[in-house]
C-alpha cells in the first residue's frame, strides 16, 4: 500500500498495514481527500510513456457529477437535478432473500414450532465486483442446499413424524448491515396485515395479475407475495451456517440459549450429540443468527455451525476462494445439520427423547458422500463457473420464461454472478431486485400502488432478480419437491400447467427442468430506515428516510457502473491496455474519495 497526498513528493508506507490491505491481492493507493486530479495525472503520466510513441497525453473525466464530498446517504438518496426532479447519486443496498418451507402447506401449522437453516448470499472485500467469498458464503450455501436435498428426500413414514415446520433461508445483503435477515424477521415475527390484497385468482387478463398464484399481492406496502404472513410469529430455532469448508476437519457448533444462558439449548445438545465440537469462542461467528439475538435475545435458541472456533482470518479478502474449501467438510456439515433438523422436529413425537430422536435421525438419513453428484455440481457451479454454469443458465431462463408467460414481459436478470463468481452485495433499485408494478401503462416502483387505479386499469407486479437469487430459488424448489409418482420433465411453466400435487394444491412450476411445487419465495431486503417513493421509471430509486426507524446503518452505494471515470489517450495511438488500466485504477481510487462517505457512513444511530 502507498499513501499519496499533494504535499508529499515521495510515497510513504503506513505502519502497520491493516490486514485487509495485506490480503487485498492488488496495490492500493490511499489518496488524501484534497488530492486534485492533476496530481493523480502527474503520478500516472510516467506510467504511460512508451519509447516508440513518445509522450502520451492521458485524459480522464468523471462521467457524472457525484455530489459534494461530505454528502450523506440521506442527502444522496434525496438528490434532485436542476429542474427539481429526483436524481439520486446512489442507491440503497438490498436485494431479494430466498426462503422455502417444508412441508409446504402454510394453511396448517405443525404443533412443534419452527426450525430454520440459514445462510447468507453475499460477502465483502474492497470492491463488490471481486468477492469470491468461497468459504464465508459459498460453502454455507452449498451446505444448506444439500440439507434441503436430504430433508426433501425423506420417505412418507418419516415425514409423517415431523412436528415442526422447517424453513430454509438464504438472506440477501447480510454484509451490508444484516438487511435480509432483519427485514425478514421484522416482517414475520409480528402479525402482518395487508390493507389491500389483490385477488389471487383473477377472472380475466384486464384485472391485476397476481405475482404468486398461491398468495395475494399486497399493494401498499408493495409485497409481490404475502406467503410470509402465514408463517408462525414465534422465534424459530435457528442453525446458521458460515465458513464450513476451510478451517480443518473439526466442525464447531457455537450455541446460544436466550431463555436459559446457563444451559445448552435443545438444538445445541443435538448438534453436539452428532459429533460437532462445542465452540468456546467468546462471541458467535458472524451469521444471520446475530439478527435474532439482537431482536429477541431472551427468546432465541440456536447455533452457528462453522469450521472455525471464531472467525476465519481470511474472511472478507480476495483470498477467500473456493479452492480452499473441503467438500468433505461440506458433506459432513450437511449430514450433521440435516440430522439435527430432523431430530429437533421429532423430539416428543411418540414420547421420543433427544437421544431417541438423534438415533432416529441417523437411521433415517444416511451420510452424505463428498462425491455426491449434486454436491460436486454445486461446488463447480457456485464455486468456480458462476454465470456460465448450465445449472445457473437454466435457473434464470426458467425465471425469465415464467415472467414472460405471466405478464408478456421477459425481464432477464438484474445482476450476473460473473465467472468466476463474485458474491458482492447488490443495490435495491427497480431494475435490480426492487419490486415494481405496471399500472395503466406506466411502471411504478414504490410503496403505494393506488388501489382504485389498480382495480380500474389492471396491471401486474414483478421483480427482476439476480442470477444467484433465481438459482437458489430454483434449487430449493427442486430439492424440496414432492417425489411421489416420479418427476415430470419440463422446459418452462406451461409444461407443468396440468400437473397437480396434493402437497401444493395448485399448478406447478418448472425448476431445473422438472415440474415442482413453487415452495420457495423471494422476500425484499432493504434498510428499514428507508421508505420508497413512487416512481414512473423502471430504473428509478427515490427514497425518503423513515423517521420512525433511527437505529439502522443506512448503507448506500454510488452508481459506480454508470458514473466511474473515462480514461483515454489523446492524439497518440498504441498505448498498452495494461498501462491504461493502471491509470483507470488510480482514477477510480480518486473517485472513491468522493463517494466513500456514501457507503462508509454506516453507523448504529443517526442523529
Amino acid at each position: 500500500m502507498i499513501v499519496l497526498s499533494p504535499s508529499s513528493t515521495s510515497p510513504s508506507p503506513p505502519s502497520p498495514l491493516p490486514l485487509d490491505s495485506q490480503l487485498s491481492g492488488f496495490p492500493i493507493a490511499l489518496l488524501d481527500p484534497s488530492t486534485p486530479e492533476d496530481f493523480v495525472l502527474s503520478l500516472t503520466t510516467p506510467l504511460l510513456q512508451e519509447p516508440s510513441n513518445g509522450k502520451v497525453e492521458p485524459r480522464a473525466a468523471f462521467k457524472a457529477y457525484m455530489g459534494k464530498p461530505d454528502m450523506t446517504s440521506e442527502e444522496c438518496l434525496a438528490w434532485k437535478d436542476l429542474s427539481g426532479s429526483p436524481d439520486p447519486r446512489c442507491a440503497p443496498m438490498g436485494g431479494q432473500s430466498v426462503w422455502a418451507t417444508f412441508p409446504f402447506d402454510l394453511s396448517s401449522s405443525p404443533s412443534g414450532g419452527t426450525v430454520m437453516v440459514a445462510s447468507k448470499m453475499d460477502g465483502r472485500t474492497l470492491f463488490d465486483g471481486r468477492v469470491p467469498a468461497g468459504d464465508e458464503v459459498v460453502s454455507a450455501l452449498i451446505t444448506e442446499l444439500m440439507v434441503a436435498k436430504a430433508i426433501g428426500g425423506l420417505g412418507e413414514e418419516v415425514k409423517s413424524k415431523i412436528s415442526k415446520r422447517i424453513i430454509f433461508a438464504s438472506f440477501s445483503s447480510e454484509s451490508s448491515g444484516s438487511l435480509g435477515s432483519t427485514k425478514f424477521f421484522t416482517d414475520t415475527l409480528s402479525p402482518f396485515t395487508c390493507p389491500n390484497p389483490t385477488n389471487p385468482a383473477p377472472t380475466n387478463a384486464t384485472k391485476p395479475l397476481p405475482y404468486d398464484p398461491s398468495s395475494p399481492t399486497c399493494l401498499n406496502p408493495l409485497y409481490p407475495s404475502l406467503r410470509f404472513s402465514s408463517l408462525p410469529t414465534t422465534v424459530p430455532t435457528t442453525i446458521s451456517l458460515t465458513n464450513i469448508g476451510s478451517g480443518g476437519s473439526t466442525l464447531y457448533s457455537h450455541g446460544y440459549n436466550g431463555p436459559d444462558p446457563s444451559s445448552q439449548s435443545q438444538i445445541q445438545t443435538i448438534l453436539t450429540s452428532l459429533s460437532l465440537t462445542p465452540g468456546v469462542s467468546s462471541t458467535l461467528p458472524e451469521s444471520p443468527l446475530d439478527t435474532l439475538v439482537n431482536m429477541r435475545p431472551d427468546e432465541t435458541m440456536g447455533a452457528v455451525v462453522s469450521s472455525y472456533d471464531g472467525e476465519d482470518p481470511i474472511k472478507g479478502t480476495v483470498y477467500d476462494t473456493f479452492d480452499r474449501v473441503s467438500l468433505t467438510n461440506i458433506a459432513s456439515a450437511a449430514t450433521a445439520v440435516s440430522r439435527a433438523v430432523l431430530a429437533d422436529s421429532v423430539v416428543g413425537v411418540s414420547s421420543m427423547s433427544i437421544t431417541d430422536a438423534v438415533t432416529f435421525a441417523i437411521s433415517s438419513l444416511p451420510s452424505i458422500d463428498p462425491s455426491d453428484p449434486d454436491l460436486v455440481t454445486l461446488a463447480s457451479c457456485l464455486g468456480f463457473k458462476g454465470s456460465v454454469c448450465p445449472l445457473v443458465e437454466r435457473s434464470i431462463k426458467e425465471e425469465d420464461d415464467r415472467n414472460a408467460l405471466r405478464t408478456g414481459y421477459g425481464l432477464g436478470y438484474s445482476r450476473p454472478m460473473s465467472s468466476p463468481p463474485s458474491y458482492g452485495g447488490g443495490v435495491y433499485t427497480s431494475d435490480s431486485s426492487r419490486p415494481w408494478a405496471y399500472v395503466g401503462g406506466k411502471v411504478i416502483a414504490g410503496t403505494d400502488m393506488g388501489t382504485e387505479r389498480w382495480e380500474d386499469e389492471g396491471g401486474f407486479v414483478s421483480v427482476q432478480v439476480s442470477e444467484l437469487e433465481a438459482t437458489i430459488k430454483s434449487l430449493l424448489n427442486y430439492y424440496l419437491r414432492d417425489r411421489d409418482g416420479g418427476d415430470v420433465e419440463c422446459s418452462n411453466d406451461s409444461d407443468c400447467s396440468v400437473v397437480q400435487s396434493s402437497s401444493c394444491g395448485f399448478s406447478q412450476v418448472c425448476s431445473q427442468s422438472v415440474c415442482t411445487c413453487d415452495v420457495a419465495s423471494y422476500h425484499p431486503s432493504f434498510d428499514l430506515g428507508l421508505t420508497s417513493v413512487n416512481d414512473t421509471w423502471i430504473g428509478g430509486a427515490s427514497w425518503e428516510v423513515n423517521g420512525d426507524v433511527t437505529d439502522t446503518m443506512l448503507m448506500t452505494e454510488p452508481f459506480w457502473r454508470d458514473i466511474g471515470t473515462v480514461v483515454y489517450s489523446h492524439g497518440v495511438e498504441g498505448v498498452g491496455e495494461g498501462l491504461m488500466t493502471a491509470l483507470a485504477v488510480m482514477m477510480f481510487m480518486a473517485s472513491i474519495v468522493g463517494g466513500c462517505v456514501l457507503r462508509g457512513r454506516a453507523r448504529k444511530k443517526r442523529d
